[in-house]
């Protein structure tokens, strides 16, 4: 499963755009022989924790229900902000 999400107009026309995150999170499934499921967008919203994503949350759901996925995305800042590495 793909998530994808950008935070603003800018960067959905810039490098982080939902198409070009996309592509990379397919080629990176496809390298590895992973059918993709079931992808989800969050267009326009922020990545603060206490912010709405509709899709972050059925994703969620969805791994909830079905814990044999592998979850894909671009960037860890389009999944979560402040992440510790």
């Amino acid at each position: 499963m793909i998530y994808l999400r950008v935070s603003s107009e800018e960067q959905a026309r810039e490098a982080y755009g939902l198409e070009s995150q996309l592509t990379a999170c397919i080629k990176f499934c496809q390298e590895r022989g992973w059918t993709v499921v079931e992808v989800f967008s969050d267009a326009g919203t922020s990545g603060w924790e206490y912010v709405d994503r509709p899709h972050f949350s059925k994703m969620i759901k969805f791994i909830r229900k079905d814990h044999n996925v592998n979850l894909v995305f671009y960037d860890y800042s389009r999944f979560f902000r402040r992440a510790a590495l």
